[in-house]
C-alpha cells in the first residue's frame, strides 16, 4: 500500500487524510472499500496477525535475480523473500523469461511485488536511483559473509 492509502486492519479504518481542502471525505478506492466490507468477517485475532506481518515488511534490504535458468529454484527464493518479510524482489530477465513455479513459490509471488527487467544495466540503474548499495553473491575468499555485511551503510 502507499503512504498516501494507509489502512489501519485493527481498526479497519483509513488512516490518512479524512477530509480534503474543502472538507469533504473522500470516497474510498475499490480495494479500500474491499478491505472494509471483508473486515468485518476477520477475527480480532487474524486481524492483528495481518497487521503485525504488513508491519514486519521491509524494503531495507531487496534480492535481485538475474537470468533465472531453473524456475525451481527463483520460486523457492519468492518463498524466503517472502517468509522473511522482504517486500521488493527484482527480476532481471536478459535471455530467460521467468515465470514462478507455483507448486514451488506456493502463493508467495501474490506477496511481494515484483519488478522485471530486461537488461542488468536497467536493474542497477534503477536501484540505484532509488538508493539500494548493489552487492553481489560470489565464492571469492575475501568477500564478506550475510553475517559481515554493514547493512547500515
Amino acid at each position: 500500500m502507499t503512504a498516501r492509502s494507509v489502512i489501519s486492519l485493527s481498526g479497519m479504518e483509513k488512516s490518512d487524510q479524512s477530509t480534503n481542502l474543502w472538507g469533504i471525505e473522500p470516497k474510498m478506492t475499490v480495494d479500500e472499500e474491499l478491505v472494509e466490507y471483508l473486515g468485518q468477517y476477520v477475527t480480532e485475532n487474524k486481524r492483528t496477525k495481518i497487521q503485525s506481518a504488513l508491519e514486519n515488511r521491509t524494503r531495507h534490504v531487496t534480492i535481485a535475480l538475474e537470468e533465472i535458468y531453473q524456475p525451481h529454484n527463483a520460486s523457492a527464493c519468492l518463498r524466503n523473500c517472502d517468509c522473511l518479510g522482504f517486500q521488493d524482489v527484482h527480476i532481471i530477465e536478459n535471455r530467460n523469461e521467468y515465470r514462478p513455479n507455483e507448486g514451488v513459490a506456493m502463493g508467495s509471488s501474490k506477496w511481494l511485488t515484483i519488478h522485471r527487467y530486461r537488461q542488468t544495466s536497467e536493474a542497477v540503474r534503477q536501484l540505484r536511483a532509488i538508493g539500494y548499495r548493489i552487492v553481489a553473491t560470489t565464492p571469492n575468499r575475501a568477500g564478506c559473509t550475510p553475517s559481515t555485511l554493514d547493512l547500515e551503510s
